[in-house]
């Protein structure tokens, strides 16, 4: 049921007609309130105001719009790019284990090619989404239980030595890195990733901006403890999603207080972090919808300036 604030003078020929004794239609069409009176009939629809007008329709950008296929849409936003700068790193990792190793090189200890880092990938995926979790060994097996994709694709040793060296960035340089950023090791394809997603698509009128909590228990710099969560151990990143189709066009992950010494302070500092590829004239206006963590008055003003 709509319900709709009735204006003053309404209200107040609603109260002299009240006082009178005399009904009307708009005195069974209203519901008095404590401090307003609600109407069931919504407002007559009138021009836009012009804060309000998206100038750039949403929708899939040109580039976008030739994916016919789930591998063409997964290629827009994991790139040859992306894709070059893993399969860079982690053939310099094999490199070194090889040329300082030891022992017995076995013939799955060897570099890697684009396509079968593609395939890695894959089978992460479809580990994660799939198969729940299982263990490596659980999806390897070979007696009914196991995922028959797992060894039709690569080979159980193949898999396990690519995960063990499988890397994002330069170690090299990592340390130097990660004196002013904590997520250095992520931080050139976390960064090309966004960029795609704030290019391939525009968000329509509203969107939503919360917290998303990673389940993480492994070692990191950033990782939040919250013992009230059914996972204690999480990634705290926040998004800016599209209410209308999910699509996540911005994140922001949370690293540290330290990381986050605004004169605005964090919560606005987030917002407009967020906001900033659908701010400006030139954009349209957008409703953005939060929760009580971020509102306060100057942020609503700054947002305001922001269209």
């Amino acid at each position: 049921m709509l319900l709709t604030l009735v204006t003053r003078e309404s209200r107040k020929t609603h109260v002299e007609h009240s006082e009178t004794g005399e009904s009307t239609d708009e005195e069974t069409n209203v519901f008095q309130g404590t401090d307003f009176t609600w109407s069931r009939t919504p407002p007559k629809l009138a021009q836009a105001r012009r804060e309000n007008i998206i100038v750039c329709l949403p929708g899939c950008v040109d580039e976008t719009k030739n994916a016919n296929t789930q591998q063409d849409a997964f290629s827009l936003f994991i790139s040859d790019d992306i894709l070059s700068i893993i399969l860079t790193h982690t053939n310099q990792k094999i490199h070194e284990y090889l040329f300082n190793c030891t022992g017995k090189v076995q013939k799955w200890m060897q570099r890697t090619p684009l396509d079968e880092l593609g395939a890695v990938i894959s089978l992460l995926i479809y580990g994660v989404f799939e198969s729940s979790h299982e263990h490596i060994e659980s999806l390897y097996k070979m007696d009914g239980t196991g995922r028959l994709v797992f060894p039709v694709i690569m080979a159980k040793n193949r898999f396990w030595f690519l995960l063990s060296f499988l890397r994002f960035d330069d170690k090299a340089t990592r340390t130097e890195r990660r004196s002013e950023d904590k997520m250095a090791a992520f931080r050139e394809i976390w960064d090309t990733f966004i960029g795609l997603c704030k290019s391939l698509y525009l968000v329509g009128s509203a969107v939503c901006i919360d917290e998303h909590l990673l389940p993480f228990r492994g070692r990191s710099g950033f990782r939040q403890y919250m013992p009230k969560k059914p996972s204690k151990y999480r990634i705290e990143i926040w998004m800016m999603c599209d209410c209308a189709t999910k699509y996540m066009m911005n994140a922001k992950v949370y690293l540290g207080k330290e990381n986050n010494k605004v004169a605005c302070g964090l919560a606005s500092d987030v917002i407009c972090t967020l906001v900033q590829p659908i701010s400006g004239q030139d954009r349209g206006g957008r409703n953005v919808t939060t929760d009580n963590f971020f509102m306060s008055v100057d942020l609503a003003n700054q947002l305001k300036t922001k269209n």
